[in-house]
C-alpha cells in the first residue's frame, strides 16, 4: 500500500468529509499519474472528471480574471492536499486551473469509473 493511500485510509489525510469506508472506497481507486512542470492539470470553466490528491511536489490554483484579464493566483496545495473536489459536489465546472509546479505526482479519482462523490452539501 502507497503511502498516500495508507494516509487515507487511516484518516490522516486531510480529507474529513468521507466517514472510513468512503476514504477505503477513495483509496483502493486512485491511479497515480506525473505532471511535468507547468503542465495543466484542470481546467477553469470545464465539467468536473474527479479529484486529485497530491503526492509530491506542488500545484499551482488560478482564477481567470487577474488586474490584467489573466490569471490570478489563489492557492499552492503541497504534498498532502487535494483540490478538485468542489466541482464534483457542486457538479458546476471547475472555479479554477490547476497547474503542476515542477515535477509532480498525483493520484486521481475519476467519475466515469463508477465512483460517486459522498458529500452532499444542503
Amino acid at each position: 500500500m502507497s503511502l498516500l493511500k495508507w494516509r487515507i485510509t487511516r484518516g490522516t489525510f486531510n480529507i474529513c468529509f468521507f466517514q472510513s469506508y468512503e476514504r477505503m472506497n477513495v483509496a483502493d481507486a486512485l491511479m497515480s499519474r506525473s505532471y511535468k512542470d507547468g503542465e495543466r492539470v484542470i481546467e477553469q470553466g470545464a465539467q468536473a472528471d474527479g479529484m486529485y490528491f497530491v503526492e509530491s511536489g506542488e500545484v499551482r490554483i488560478t482564477i481567470m480574471g487577474g488586474k490584467d484579464g489573466g490569471e490570478k493566483e489563489v492557492n499552492l496545495i503541497q504534498s498532502g492536499g487535494y483540490f478538485g473536489e468542489l466541482a464534483l459536489v457542486t457538479h458546476k465546472p471547475r472555479a479554477a486551473n490547476a497547474y503542476a509546479v515542477g515535477d509532480i505526482k498525483l493520484a486521481c479519482k475519476l467519475t466515469g469509473l463508477g465512483w460517486k462523490v459522498p458529500i452532499n452539501i444542503t
